[in-house]
């Protein structure tokens, strides 16, 4: 069956200050989206490698971001142990037997490092890109499993299904969903679950107009003419970009107002994953 992919219409803000029609926000990016067919090979099979640092590199335009292989696999081991280290001291061990799940996987740059549990447990990575998933399906499953999902709030796993959710740089891309994406995933953990995600807030934005503001990075969002106007006011929340290509800032607080109807705040810790800031959450257990 062919499915043609119905976008959700938005609209944009003109440079006049008009609302006028814009691109379509996409569910999900497809796999080779200029193209009107396609075709996947079968590959080799065989045993996947014991070591995360044995399992497959993703190929340079899959690296989002990162500059090399190394990098994309220093960065991952680093932010990585960072999420260990936090969800240890709040009392949850990672260990085998967990069902754990990846929200916004792309190409497997923390998932790869669950390697050493992935034999006894059940472990997901979600993605709205495909040709990301295809990769990791091609490439990291087994151990792991992974597919396909769209910017609509809604995952397609049973209620109270996992131990451990966590999301790195997701919610940094999240604007009107924001609430909605909480709920959802506080409803596929079990009670006593935990959910670890990064945001940018107060702290990240004074990295970027601070110690990081001659960095790529930096120049980029101080070379934007909203992000200083924001920045300079007294912000709850801003975004620059929208749906699936928006960059969120939260105040630290506001953000903590929005999570704390659904989940126990367990840990925040500030430059935990780069210039963002971590936050450990758990879904009550009553």
């Amino acid at each position: 069956m062919l499915l043609s992919v119905v976008g959700l219409l938005v609209t944009k803000t003109s440079p006049g200050g008009s609302a006028g029609p814009s691109t379509q926000a996409r569910l999900f990016l497809p796999y080779r989206a200029d193209q009107s067919s396609y075709i996947i090979l079968k590959r080799p099979t065989g045993a996947a490698p014991a070591a995360a640092q044995d399992l497959a590199v993703p190929p340079p335009h899959l690296l989002l971001g990162h500059e090399s292989a190394e990098q994309f696999l220093s960065w991952g081991q680093l932010h990585f142990s960072a999420m260990q280290g936090i969800l240890e001291r709040a009392g949850f061990a990672l260990a085998r037997g967990q069902r754990i799940l990846d929200f916004g996987c792309g190409s497997g740059r923390l998932i790869r490092w669950l390697r050493d549990l992935a034999g006894g447990s059940d472990i997901w990575g979600v993605d709205i890109r495909a040709e990301h998933i295809l990769w990791c399906r091609e490439n990291l499953q087994p151990p792991f499993h992974f597919a396909v999902t769209t910017i609509v709030p809604h995952l397609p796993f049973e209620d109270r299904s996992f131990d451990l959710i966590y999301a790195g740089s997701v919610f940094t891309h999240i604007d009107d969903l924001v609430d909605s994406w909480l709920l959802e995933l506080r409803r596929l953990l079990r009670p006593g679950g935990h959910l670890y995600l990064t945001i940018h807030d107060n702290t990240s934005v004074s990295m970027l107009k601070g110690e990081l503001r001659t960095q790529p990075m930096g120049l980029l969002y101080n070379g934007s003419p909203e992000f200083v106007d924001y920045t300079a006011q007294d912000f709850a929340c801003f975004t620059l970009g929208r749906s699936d290509e928006s960059q969120v800032f939260y105040d630290l607080n506001y953000f903590r107002a929005i999570a704390s109807p659904l989940y126990t705040i367990l840990a925040i810790e500030e430059k935990a994953y780069g210039h963002q800031t971590a936050i450990l959450l758990e879904k009550p257990a009553r």
